[in-house]
């Protein structure tokens, strides 16, 4: 599945937050971090594309190799493009994020606007065999509907 544009930056994902709890009767302020509404927005945009990927009945039990694919006009920081893209993914599919394999290719830097963005193909772990060494995305893997297995992967 593709991705279009670029997820929000990091300092436009996040925002610090005053919140209370109850302890023993008593309020208690605490700080903490919130998503800022751009990158709810871009994430609930994103969660239908995900979702319009994926087959019905598509339930992993366990670890999810995701093969990334970027293309970006300027650099971004990695960690921080996968903790929102890996958010998506959970939102879409269910899968909580710690099951997540990553597999980078090098991001590609200084595309167009109209040509940027992220391709994704979930593979999930093959509980028979050894898939240690996957050359392309086997049957079962999600991706978008019409995609090519040989536009996959490393």
């Amino acid at each position: 599945m593709r991705l279009p544009g670029r997820p929000p930056s990091w300092n436009d994902s996040y925002h610090i937050v005053r919140k209370f709890t109850y302890r023993n009767g008593q309020k208690h302020y605490f700080h903490t971090l919130a998503k800022t509404e751009q990158l709810v927005q871009w994430q609930e945009d994103m969660v239908l594309i995900v979702k319009a990927a994926k087959p019905s009945g598509w339930a992993p039990p366990d670890w999810v190799r995701v093969l990334w694919d970027v293309q970006l006009e300027r650099h971004i920081d990695m960690d921080n493009l996968q903790k929102a893209v890996n958010d998506v993914l959970e939102m879409a599919t269910g899968v909580n994020d710690k099951w997540f394999v990553p597999a980078f290719r090098y991001p590609e830097i200084g595309v167009s606007r109209r040509d940027a963005g992220i391709s994704l193909v979930l593979i999930p772990r093959d509980p028979h065999g050894d898939d240690r060494r996957v050359k392309e995305a086997p049957r079962g893997a999600l991706r978008a509907p019409g995609e090519a297995a040989s536009e996959t992967a490393s």
